[in-house]
């Protein structure tokens, strides 16, 4: 790409334009279906979608981070096949080019700063807000990644928000979404705090420090004197995906070792440090091979600070599900604000059976008898045939719709908990790795710091 379309009036005419087709055709498809006697909409709803993704995509910037976040919450209230549309935007990401990319750095970094580097012009990652460009500091010879943010997103944020409000007014009327502001809200929070690289720098710092006593994991530094508020520079820090040939191939030992890590840092996150880095997307991991094998974090744009009341009632949850004891386990379904209480007990026995499928891998007992297999003798869960982060996925989507018009909007805090654990499972699933993950579950458990009194 040359560059995105930049100015607010350009923007917002282009997703204007496009809500204006879609609340014509939406309509044209309810007298339709009024004069036919027909209800569905869903085909319609879908095919506006696929538009509006292609438009997301084109325009980049805070417009397809902003359609990827919403299908992060779509989870909770669209069908799966409306919502997997939003979720293609995750893949859209073509680079900008290295002149438009070169004259951002100019103007961050000045010419003398610039002259200090060697720069590859093509970038080694992009996505929505900026992209990668691995750089060498010529007196040194340290290799480095530079993290550039594209030109205009910042300012673009407040006028995109406006117009995918307006876009998705028919998806909002054909699903009764209720407080859909509160989500925006959340959203336009979340992409300023991906914006600021500073604040992403210091989290990185944050993480170096609580981890680097930890030989099996690596948090990159970070170069001051290279990175502004739009200009990011860390050490690079080369590795494999985690779902990569050389990583399949190793030993089932060690593909467990690699998955005990990366599931004690999430509840070291959690648990610990009360700082969750929330996007599970498997760029932002990699593994260095060795002994010990070691696990590379990279971008904390989008790291969330749980608050010790939330985590508070949270791990209530968890052990109440864990003990097996419905009623603390509803007690805390109502503090966390998901269910109001008696008059929504189909509600809740739904959430029951939600919290059961999440506890089933760390516990044999939760099983059910078709899942009971994926336990060995010595309690170790079979991840690589777990079929569970698609069960939640499917369970979740039922409860969404089922409910729809009578749930309440969960708390920030649980919806971002909610994709990082699908995306942990996800994770242990790809590795195909076998262990006993409840005695970590435990230990981390009886180490959280003192919290709220229940």
């Amino acid at each position: 790409m040359k560059t995105i379309k930049q100015g607010s009036i350009a923007r917002s005419l282009s997703l204007l334009k496009m809500s204006a087709q879609m609340g014509s055709k939406f309509a044209q498809q309810k007298i339709g279906n009024w004069m036919s006697g027909e209800v569905e909409t869903d085909s319609l709803l879908k095919a506006q979608l696929s538009l509006l993704a292609q438009e997301l995509g084109r325009l980049k910037g805070t417009a397809m981070k902003l359609g990827q976040m919403l299908s992060i919450f779509g989870e909770h209230f669209f069908p799966p096949e409306i919502n997997a549309v939003l979720k293609t935007l995750q893949s859209q990401s073509p680079p900008m080019e290295w002149p438009v990319i070169q004259k951002v750095l100019l103007a961050e970094l000045g010419a003398e700063k610039l002259a200090q580097l060697e720069i590859e012009p093509k970038p080694i990652g992009a996505a929505s807000l900026g992209q990668v460009h691995r750089a060498k500091i010529i007196v040194t010879g340290e290799l480095i990644a530079l993290k550039i943010q594209y030109p205009g997103v910042a300012q673009a944020t407040q006028g995109d928000i406006k117009s995918l409000k307006l876009l998705l007014m028919p998806i909002r009327a054909a699903f009764k979404i209720d407080r859909i502001d509160d989500i925006f809200e959340e959203i336009r929070s979340m992409t300023e705090q991906e914006l600021d690289y500073e604040q992403e720098r210091n989290q990185y710092e944050r993480f170096r420090e609580r981890l680097k006593a930890d030989p099996r994991i690596i948090v990159p530094k970070t170069f001051a004197e290279f990175s502004t508020g739009k200009v990011l520079a860390t050490s690079f820090e080369d590795g494999v995906s985690i779902d990569s040939a050389e990583v399949s191939d190793l030993s089932a030992e060690r593909r467990n070792g690699i998955a005990l890590t990366f599931l004690e840092v999430y509840f070291r996150e959690l648990f610990e440090f009360r700082s969750v880095q929330t996007d599970p997307h498997f760029g932002n991991y990699r593994i260095r091979l060795g002994e010990p094998d070691r696990l590379i974090l990279f971008d904390f744009g989008a790291v969330r600070e749980i608050s010790s009341e939330f985590l508070t009632q949270y791990k209530f949850m968890i052990q109440s599900a864990l003990a097996k004891e419905p009623d603390k386990l509803r007690d805390a379904l109502i503090r966390l604000g998901l269910i109001r209480g008696n008059e929504d007990q189909d509600i809740a026995d739904c959430f029951l059976e939600l919290c059961a499928l999440v506890i089933e891998p760390f516990d044999p007992t939760h099983a059910t008898a078709a899942s009971r297999e994926l336990f060995d003798e010595q309690g170790n869960y079979r991840w690589g045939k777990s079929d569970v982060p698609n069960r939640l996925f499917r369970a979740g989507s039922e409860l969404a719709m089922t409910f729809r018009t009578r749930l309440r909007p969960p708390p920030r805090e649980f919806i971002f908990l909610d994709r990082k654990m699908v995306g942990v499972f996800t994770v242990l699933k790809v590795l195909d790795t076998l262990i006993q993950a409840r005695p970590l579950l435990d230990r981390a458990l009886a180490t959280t710091p003192e919290l709220e009194k229940i």
